[in-house]
């Protein structure tokens, strides 16, 4: 993905940092004691979708820590949408043939519908997740739970 992206990257960033999440070096993961949480973030493309990729190294490195609970994703998108969804859910979606490899990385990569009701598998549209948004009072009171 080309361009500058931090102002997406940190978009609403604020929401974990004040539950008392910490950025996990220069990922999309955060930590909080012993809980992890995927939270990449979106915004509109020039072609007016919405997509995010996951790398297969990333979660690899948060599966050799057996004492942390990753069980969350949580979609940040431009401007203000949230999509908290299972990691077990978002797994159905993350098979071996739906796994791209791109700049020598591993990954899966994903669309949300324009509504923000669907989540699909780039490689395999067809595969779908149903999800619904969250408000933002939601989920600060969730993530502060955590």
């Amino acid at each position: 993905m080309s361009g500058d992206h931090r102002g997406t990257t940190n978009h609403r960033v604020d929401l974990l940092f004040d539950s008392g999440f910490k950025r996990y070096k220069n990922t999309q993961i955060f930590m909080k004691s012993d809980t992890a949480i995927l939270s990449p973030s979106i915004s509109q493309n020039v072609q007016g979708k919405y997509w995010f990729d996951i790398r297969e190294a990333i979660l690899k490195k948060i599966r050799e820590n057996k004492n942390v609970d990753f069980s969350l994703v949580f979609i940040r998108i431009v401007p203000n949408i949230f999509i908290f969804i299972k990691t077990s859910e978002l797994k159905v979606l993350m098979t071996e043939f739906s796994k791209k490899e791109r700049d020598n990385h591993k990954v899966w990569s994903f669309e949300v519908d324009r509504d923000f009701r669907r989540i699909f598998n780039k490689k395999s549209m067809d595969d779908f997740l149903l999800v619904k948004t969250t408000s933002e009072s939601e989920v600060v009171s969730l993530l502060v739970q955590l």
